[in-house]
Order: C-alpha cells, then structure tokens, then sequence
C-alpha cells in the first residue's frame, strides 16, 4: 500500500496564523486581491510557540493561472510569453501602444518624443524618398512639421581621419580642394577629384650597354629621364694566377668542385660545402679531444686509462691498479661483492676438490649472514648450538613477520604467525590423547567456558539474559518497547501495514487544516 502525504489546507483562510518552519500549506480560498488565497506558502526562520517568523509564499493557483494562455498574445491580467520567435504581438506603455509596424499615442493630441542621450543623434532610415518639402500624407506633415520647426538650426556634421567638424548650412559653405597633384571641380552638384599632368623629358639610352633611369618625386611623379653604362663582360681569377672572362647574357658561369668539395646552385645562389671524411673519401673531420690530441694540425692518439693506471699504444702492462669492477666469464667482482651475470642467477660452486663431487669442506671463519628468500640446506643431519631458534629477524614490526613459523615439507601442515589477530594459527586439528586437556592458564577449556560464559555474553537495550550455572542453561527474552526503552513492538493495524517481511509502512502523513 502506497503511504498518501497530506498538505496543511484550508478553504477559508489565507495565510495560515501558525507554520512551523520547513511546514508547507496551501489555500485553496478564491483570491480577491488580499485575502492571500489561490497561494503555497512555506514556513522558515526561527519558530516561537511552534510558528515559523517567515511565511514565504512559493508559488499556487494565483501564479499559475497568469501564465495559462497562448504564448506570443499579449493577455490582461496575465504574464507576458513570448512565442517560439521570441515576439509578443503588442506591448502597451502607459500612452505608447507598439503594435506590427506601428507606434501610436493613447494620449489626445500628445506628442510621441525620441530624446537622444548627450550628442547622441535619431537614425532614421527610410526605404523610399519622402519629399519633405511637399508632404502628401498626414505621416510626412508630421515630419515636416519636425524639419521646419529645425530649419534654423540645420547641420552638416562630417569626419575625416580622426578629425571631425560641424558645418552651418545657412552661413557656410563646403569647399572640396586638391592637394599636391590632385585637382577639385565641381560641376552638376558632382565633385571630381583628377591627377595633373607631368611631363618628363626623355635622355639618351645610349646603345648596346646602357639602360634608361627615371626620377620620381615625394608625390609619385617621374620628373626626369636618363641612361646609365652597363659592362657586357665578367673577369674571373683562381689560384695559381689563372684568369677568364664570360660574356654576360651569352656564356654560363661554371663552378666545379673537386674531390671532398661539393658546389650546388639554386637560381642566383651558388653553395661551395665541405664533403664529410669517410673512410673511402676525403673530407673534413673533427676528433674527439678525449681520445686525440692536436697540437698545430699534428693528430695524436690520447692515453687510454684502465682504473688508475694510462694504457699508451705499442706499451706493455702487468700490473692494473684502481679497478672498481671486474667481470670474468660470468662472474663479477665490484668493490667487496662477488656476483654473476649469468641469466640463470647462479653465483657459483665453491668446490674444494675441483671436481664437483660431494667431498672436501669448506671453512668460512668469521660469522655468516645470507640475504636473500630462500635458503636450502641438502643435508641429513642438522644440528645448532642455540637453544632458540629467531624467526623473521630484522622484520620491522609483528606485522611484517607475519607468516613464520613452521611448515612440514610435503604434508602442507603448519604452524604460522598472526600478527593481526596476534596469534598462532595451525591449519591442522590439535589431537590430545584421551585423559588429556587443553588448558588456558592452568584451567581446562569446558570449566572455563562454563565460568566465563556470563562475563562475555553482556545484555544489551530491549534485551534481558538470564544464565543458571548450575543448568548450565542461558535465557534470552525481549523486553517489550515503551516510550523511554527500546524493545519489541506490535503495529496497529489502523495507522500501519506489516509485510511479511517485517517491513512496516505507514498509511498517510496528515498535516490537517487550518
């Protein structure tokens, strides 16, 4: 059954005289402007004697009703909803009616006034030319009638670069002036702007080697004409005093390079590059000043160190000093670490008989410490001098030395550390002979169960236990609920449903009327 939550109401007040905060009501009284009817209210702020200090009112009736009609059509007593176009098809402002292309005046031969803001001007843009001077219609006369009463006061106002200015049409006049190599006319109310003429006079180009030069003053005009030699021939020299000439316009300029020079050209560009050295071709190179040594162009080969002691070309060396790692086959000596590089791991045998078999010892005098995860002794017989035997040493905390303890091979069984319940756990059953007992502190396991059992098992609220230690019986019985102790409880039926899973539902929430 669905639970049914019900408003505070009333059909005969407004505002309810008590909310309490976070109460809603509604009134459902007809609104006649006062009564605070047609209207949700929501009770907030501080309460005194179970009243809110504010009664919000959040929405009803009275809001909704306003917004009931087509969107875009201006309605009385209504909101304003504009349509999908974001229009409205009139809109009224005190005397002003704004309807399709028009705006009229309620007011009785009122004037409608555009007033611009500061030197603001009225930007009034007409498709077709309205002769102002013969109005034809009601609509010109009024602007007429705008014109005529301004006519004193008319103004040209016009811009140039960043200059501007305002031009009196009944006292001056506007004058268009050419400037250098330009000339103003005016002619059937047109103004035209024209280049003067220049004339330039012609020099001599000379013939075969000369080219014609020109003269151009500030404002882009030629002035004068004239001519200017040019040489027909280019001389060449290389090394070795040798010499050439090509004659411009008929010969090609040819630049070859030899061996380790390389020569490209690209349009007017020709690049002379170095070729690099390689073993099969001469070239430019440089060396490594680790390895080489220069010493006016001569090319030395540098000493070469091995540890701390120089290794020089065509030498002989017996000794080596200042190592800090050497590697054998797969063996490795840095500092005081002896390791392999074999991908196996394996370090090596140490083999006192040189002959891999079981016999012969080896003595390491000194303590021995292995690091590692795994150690695996292949012998029959193990004996150790110290009564106790430490596991996990060096681990951090009980925690990490987690897991030790003692396992048989082959059988899986164990017993191991647990440092998060901080005890020994065995993965096999403990099996003591008939007649034993497994004792906790000198008590055996059942008599201390028997005499601990009413220490551990506490009662809790709504709960009462009973334990006979003589019955060896424990009671649970549940105390029944009341308004100051929690406890068992049947449901009326009137107010509240029980499924059967014990879940309960109440049947309505009632906030009544006012």
């Amino acid at each position: 059954m669905a639970s049914i939550i019900r408003l505070k109401r009333s059909a005969t007040s407004g505002n309810p005289a008590t909310l309490a905060a976070g109460e809603m009501a509604y009134s459902s009284l007809a609104d006649n402007g006062s009564n605070g009817g047609d209207r949700l209210y929501f009770g907030h702020g501080t309460e005194t004697g179970g009243d809110a200090a504010n009664h919000e009112v959040i929405g009803g009736k009275f809001f909704t009703q306003q917004l009931d009609h087509a969107k875009g059509t201006l309605t009385a007593n209504s909101a304003l909803l504009v349509d999908a176009n974001k229009k409205i098809n009139e809109l009224l402002v005190d005397n002003i009616t704004i309807d399709g292309n028009t705006i009229s005046s309620t007011d009785t031969n009122g004037n409608i006034v555009l007033t611009p803001n500061g030197d603001g001007l009225i930007d009034v843009s007409f498709t077709n030319i309205i002769d102002l001077a013969t109005p034809t219609d009601s609509a010109h006369a009024a602007t007429k009638g705008y014109v005529d009463a301004k006519a004193t006061a008319a103004f040209l106002k016009y811009k140039a670069g960043s200059d501007s200015d305002i031009i009196d049409l009944d006292t001056e006049t506007l004058t268009f002036a050419g400037g250098i190599g330009l000339t103003a006319t005016v002619s059937s109310n047109q103004v035209a702007m024209a280049l003067d003429n220049t004339s330039v006079t012609s020099g001599s180009y000379g013939s075969g080697t000369a080219i014609p030069t020109f003269t151009v003053d500030d404002q882009g005009r030629l002035t004068a004409a004239g001519s200017v030699s040019v040489s027909t021939t280019l001389n060449v020299a290389g090394d070795s005093s040798s010499t050439g000439s090509i004659a411009l316009g008929s010969d090609t300029l040819n630049i070859k390079g030899m061996e380790g020079i390389d020569v490209t050209a690209s349009g007017s560009l020709f690049t002379i590059a170095a070729e690099t050295a390689t073993d099969t071709n001469k070239g430019v190179a440089s060396f490594d000043a680790t390895d080489f040594g220069n010493t006016n162009g001569a090319i030395t080969v540098s000493e070469t160190t091995l540890g701390s002691t120089g290794l020089n070309p065509g030498a002989t060396v017996t000794d080596l000093a200042g190592l800090t790692q050497l590697d054998v086959d797969n063996v490795r000596l840095n500092g005081n670490i002896l390791s392999t590089t074999d991908s196996d791991n394996a370090l090596m045998w140490l083999d006192p008989g040189n002959n891999m078999a079981v016999q012969g010892k080896v003595i390491i005098r000194g303590d021995l410490q292995v690091d590692g995860t795994q150690t695996i002794i292949n012998s029959t017989t193990m004996t150790v001098d110290d009564k106790t035997i430490v596991l996990a040493d060096g681990a951090a905390d009980s925690a990490a030395a987690t897991g030790s303890g003692i396992e048989v091979s082959t059988a899986g069984a164990n017993i191991l550390w647990n440092a998060g319940t901080d005890n020994w756990d065995f993965n096999r059953s403990i099996n003591l002979p008939s007649g034993l007992d497994f004792k906790i502190d000198g008590v055996g396991t059942n008599e201390r169960i028997d005499d601990r059992l009413n220490n551990l098992i506490q009662v809790g609220e709504g709960l009462d236990i009973v334990y006979d230690d003589t019955a060896n019986t424990l009671t649970f019985s549940a105390e029944l609920a009341t308004s100051s102790n929690p406890g068992v409880a049947s449901f009326s039926s009137d107010y509240f449903t029980v499924d059967g899973a014990g879940e309960v539902i109440i049947h309505e929430v009632n906030g009544g009327t006012y």
